[in-house]
């Protein structure tokens, strides 16, 4: 029992999408309306400056839901979890753990609405102490879910 589930690849794709869009919906606008004000372009966007602040309320949704970049691998005797978010991990702690087998006790995947993340919430034995860890996980499909709890069920069911 040897699995590996990674979003890399979707991840840097989405965060790049949206510094992509965070560019040309505020950055490129905001520059236009004060070099260029005079133009057809700064005055067409200077006319329709509601599109500006439209867009600003998606770019802050994004920014505190965050997109998180997840790698899980389950061995035949170590659960090894990381989480972190693609840009401000350089800033902030990443989220990881790495257990046996017989120290993880329940788990759980936790969907918030209108949320790209899905948590993963594991209850890990340490000491006579029951601890539990929350992993953000951006783009979860179904099948990978599916999956994942397959295998930890099998690993709760045969420590």
């Amino acid at each position: 029992m040897d699995i590996k589930f990674t979003n890399k690849n979707k991840a840097i794709l989405l965060t790049v999408i949206i510094i992509i869009f965070f560019v040309f919906t505020i950055i490129i606008p905001l520059v236009s309306l004060y070099l260029i004000p005079q133009s057809k372009i700064g005055s067409w966007l200077f006319a329709n400056i509601y599109l500006v602040y439209c867009m600003f309320p998606v770019l802050v949704y994004f920014i505190y839901t965050g997109v998180y970049f997840y790698h899980v691998k389950i061995d035949a005797y170590i659960i090894s979890i990381t989480s972190f978010r693609t840009v401000s991990s350089f800033f902030t702690n990443k989220s990881y753990v790495d257990i046996s087998h017989l120290m993880l006790e329940d788990y759980k995947f936790i969907s918030k609405k209108f949320s790209l993340n899905t948590i993963l919430m594991l209850k890990i034995r340490a000491e006579r102490k029951l601890i539990a860890k929350r992993f953000n996980m951006s783009l979860l499909s179904n099948n990978d879910k599916n999956l994942i709890s397959n295998y930890l069920d099998k690993v709760i069911k045969n420590k």
